[in-house]
């Protein structure tokens, strides 16, 4: 006899009404089989019916919330008043889990490739002591409506990432010649004319273009 595919295994019903359906089944990836013995309507009415009955556990769930907020807020207050001490743990940290920490590290840059880029624009403008104003890159290019500065044609965000029309952010006055790392000396640019500029200013760089 086949299995119906709609239902759920034996065993599997919803442990309050008995509810078979699969679509009606609360989800969860840790759970036998991908849903847990409880559907979605069960859910809903347990969720308003849990705290009523126990309003003694509600209470005492509330107090534990308000002490990990005060010990969350008392640790970001040692770590503002320790940086050298949370720089050291960190460190120790890094040693100690070397590979952990360039697995993750190597796939969090994969999914991440704009971010990525953007810690790196303000490490390097920090190594130079160059003024650090915090922004994304989206900001300028919504600003700058994704029009690369330099040829004046629309650019892409969604485009691989050497897409000649690639969106990417560009220093007017790059930052290994002195500009900082603000809204003001970025712009828009495409990928093309950003590989090509290097670390020109953009009026060197115009001033080629037209020679």
């Amino acid at each position: 006899m086949l299995e119906l595919s709609w239902r759920v295994r034996p065993g599997r019903e919803c442990k309050y009404c008995g509810e078979t359906r699969l679509a009606m089944m609360r989800r969860s990836k840790a759970a036998l089989y991908g849903h847990m013995r409880l559907c979605r309507a069960c859910t809903v009415r347990y969720s308003r019916q849990w705290p009523a009955e126990n309003p003694d556990k509600v209470r005492e769930n509330r107090r534990r919330a308000e002490k990990s907020e005060t010990r969350r807020r008392s640790r970001n207050q040692w770590r503002a008043a320790n940086p050298d001490k949370v720089s050291a743990q960190k460190a120790r940290h890094r040693k100690a889990n070397a590979e952990k920490v360039k697995s993750y590290l190597s796939e969090w840059k994969a999914r991440n490739p704009d971010k990525s880029r953007e810690y790196a624009q303000r490490y390097v403008a920090r190594k130079v002591s160059a003024t650090v104003e915090i922004f994304s890159d989206l900001d300028v290019f919504e600003r700058d409506s994704y029009i690369c500065y330099l040829c004046n044609e629309v650019t892409d965000i969604s485009l691989p990432l050497y897409a000649p029309k690639r969106t990417i952010l560009e220093h007017r006055v790059p930052l290994s010649r002195g500009g900082d790392h603000s809204m003001e000396n970025c712009a828009t640019a495409c990928w093309e004319c950003n590989s090509r500029k290097n670390a020109k200013t953009d009026t060197e760089y115009l001033a080629l273009l037209a020679s």
